[in-house]
């Protein structure tokens, strides 16, 4: 979210996030590279603020809104 509110590019900013997965298991790549695609699809949907607080600020919104997301999706034990 701190790359979209620095203004990169949505290309940009996915090969960037991809790139952190090459150190990753073949297995591993496999199931993060959909799940990271869609979390900088979703931050590119975000609007981009001017200031460095109100960047601070979607940036910390965002990941607990990501957070969120990931919580109803495990499985209830």
């Amino acid at each position: 979210m701190m790359v979209r509110q620095s203004g990169v590019p949505i290309d940009k900013a996915t090969t960037l996030v991809l790139n952190g997965l090459k150190e990753r298991s073949a297995e591993d790549q496999k199931i993060l590279d959909p799940v990271f695609r869609k979390i900088v699809e979703l931050a590119y949907e975000e609007k981009q603020f001017s200031t460095n607080r109100e960047r601070i600020d979607a940036a910390g919104n965002f990941e607990q809104t990501i957070l969120k997301r990931c919580e109803r999706r495990l499985p209830r034990s």
